[in-house]
């Protein structure tokens, strides 16, 4: 009789495992466990984070474009406080100018009539008499400010004030 291969059947001997080797392949059953848990755990805080990736994007657009129109604001305080400073140099300038022309000139005597005389309804004054006004010559020349256009018109308002009251 011919036998053919396919009407065999083998049987393997049931497996045979020392204690020890059934101990290690149940620690390395229990560690893979444990391993794909906390694989698990950390790939799905990664997806959630990348999940609010987009928002976090349109948060950090918004801060951008608040931050450009901060600098541009910025810059235009910035002007203005050079602007400002630079027009208080410039008067600070001409009032030291103003002040050393004063103290050089000479001021002209005013003659005020004395308050002798007869008092307001018959009361006397309660209060000394005011200092009397100081008029200052009108040979004095004020300077024009190259920042405050409207200066000049104030100084020749008061020089033809001086020259009505000299008068």
């Amino acid at each position: 009789m011919f036998f053919s291969r396919r009407d065999t059947r083998f049987t393997t001997a049931p497996n045979r495992q020392a204690a020890h080797t059934r101990q290690i392949c149940a620690a390395m059953d229990e560690m893979e466990e444990r391993i794909r848990k906390l694989f698990e755990e950390k790939l799905s805080t990664v997806v959630t984070k990348l999940d609010d990736l987009p928002l976090l994007k349109e948060q950090l657009n918004d801060m951008n474009t608040k931050m450009v129109d901060q600098a541009s604001r910025l810059d235009q305080v910035q002007t203005k406080v050079d602007l400002a400073m630079t027009s208080l140099g410039t008067v600070q300038q001409e009032q030291q100018q103003v002040a050393r022309a004063l103290k050089t000139s000479a001021l002209p005597k005013l003659i005020i009539p004395c308050c002798d005389g007869p008092v307001l309804m018959g009361a006397p004054p309660r209060f000394p008499p005011p200092p009397p006004p100081q008029y200052h010559p009108p040979h004095v020349v004020f300077p024009q400010s190259p920042v405050l256009p409207d200066s000049s018109a104030i100084f020749l308002m008061l020089r033809v004030l001086l020259e009505m009251g000299a008068n």
